[in-house]
């Protein structure tokens, strides 16, 4: 211990009187030291307790059992109902909205009349078309017409032709007895012999160019046929596009939203509502990306709605993966809970097959967090850390890999407040 300085006294003429110094004893200097270490080991002792051991409310801990059993890897997972079609309609053609005919949730027939546009222009250029379209028509008309009768016309010569080849054949064979007999002379028979090569002659001309008529007024027809069709097909196309403006219900279900005010411009391709059919419901669940390669088609998924356990499949997995998570569709296996659009529904979904395994209750804990838990001893009084390994998971257990065996109980309530200390007092004792 050190010693202190003795302040100096004043005398009465107020000049300082020095005072002899105090010194301790020697045998108190290693009895003042050993007093010291003492309370010093104490404090180390309490603080080293204090952080091995933490005494806490045993009727506020939840203490479950680690048991064996069969396990089937479950994965809890939130979805939302979505209709298993959806329509969406758009703007076939730009136009202003002259009539609303429905209004956003009524349910529609498919045919039935949901707005109308107005597009002048577009009706102009139909009238336009239908015009260029009833020209051509008759164009091909008049021309076939013509073509028929140029082919009448070379079909007579052609039949006149026949006819002289035939009358001078006849002839040629009178007259070649009576030029035998004697009776016709040579020159006379020559003569009808060299008409006749002339007829015939002028029958393979003739033939010919009827061939050839027919052939080329075949082309023309063909040709101007192309071109009818050719208008007559874009001309449907634009009635299509004036008949659009009319826009009308693809299929019978609920106009779950419709975009459109009267006098409002509206252009080609924009959307302009959406129809839900009413056929049946969908959950489209998103899963975590830890799960990417484990979840197929097929997977059954098990939901709750209404105090009654439904079975669902996975019908749909989409690769894509956005913010840590991919989506998948899944449907009812059988008839499902009356639902609406947009409603969530909690699932498990089953990722694999039962096995027996060592099975801690899931209670409070957190996977991220728990590599370790607080095994009760046999009084229920205390509760040492221990580490453990955990595997697979579903909504009640967690796999035990290591660290617990069967039959010891384990605190599963909340380790949040305990810190890093390794040992629980439990008051009272956890039962």
């Amino acid at each position: 211990m050190a010693l202190q300085a003795v302040p100096a006294r004043r005398s009465t003429d107020g000049m300082d009187i020095a005072l002899p110094q105090r010194r301790w004893p020697p045998w108190q200097v290693p009895a003042g030291a050993g007093v010291v270490v003492v309370l010093a080991g104490l404090t180390v002792a309490a603080w080293s307790d204090r952080g091995a051991r933490l005494r806490v409310d045993g009727s506020r801990v939840t203490v479950s059992e680690v048991a064996a059993g069969e396990f089937q890897e479950r994965v809890p997972v939130t979805g939302s109902i979505v209709p298993l079609r959806s329509v969406y309609l758009d703007a076939v053609e730009g136009g202003r909205v002259e009539t609303v005919y429905v209004e956003e949730g009524a349910v529609v027939k498919a045919g039935d009349q949901l707005l109308k546009l107005g597009n002048a222009n577009l009706q102009l250029s139909l009238m336009s078309q239908e015009g260029q379209v009833y020209e051509q028509i008759n164009n091909l008309r008049n021309t076939r017409l013509s073509l028929q009768q140029n082919s009448l016309t070379l079909r007579s010569r052609l039949s006149d032709v026949e006819y002289d080849v035939q009358r001078l054949r006849r002839l040629s064979d009178v007259d070649r007895g009576l030029a035998e007999n004697g009776v016709l002379s040579r020159l006379e028979y020559e003569q009808v012999q060299d008409q006749l090569t002339h007829a015939e002659e002028q029958r393979r001309i003739v033939a010919d160019q009827v061939r050839q008529d027919e052939a080329l007024h075949q082309a023309q027809l063909a040709q101007l046929q192309a071109s009818v069709d050719r208008l007559q097909r874009n001309l449907e196309v634009m009635r299509g596009s004036v008949e659009a403006l009319v826009l009308r219900a693809p299929i019978d279900g609920r106009v779950t939203s419709l975009v459109a005010e009267v006098g409002a411009n509206k252009t080609a391709g924009e959307r302009l509502g959406q129809i839900d059919a009413l056929d049946g419901f969908q959950v489209r669940v998103p899963v975590d990306e830890f799960y990417v390669n484990r979840v197929q088609v097929g997977q059954d998924g098990i939901a709750e709605a209404g105090g009654q356990r439904y079975r669902l499949a996975v019908t749909k997995v989409y690769p894509e993966v956005q913010d840590g998570h991919f989506q998948v569709d899944m449907q009812f296996r059988a008839g499902g809970p009356e639902l609406r659009r947009g409603q969530s529904l909690g699932i498990e979904l089953v990722l694999g097959g039962a096995t027996r395994a060592v099975l801690l209750p899931r209670g409070g804990l957190s996977r991220a967090g728990d590599s370790y838990v607080y095994v009760l001893d046999r009084s229920g009084q205390r509760a040492s850390r221990r580490a453990v390994r955990l595997g697979r998971q579903n909504a009640q257990y967690y796999e035990v890999l290591g660290g617990l065996n069967a039959g010891e109980r384990v605190i599963t309530s909340s380790y949040q407040a305990y810190g890093d200390v390794n040992e629980l007092v439990l008051n009272p004792p956890a039962r």
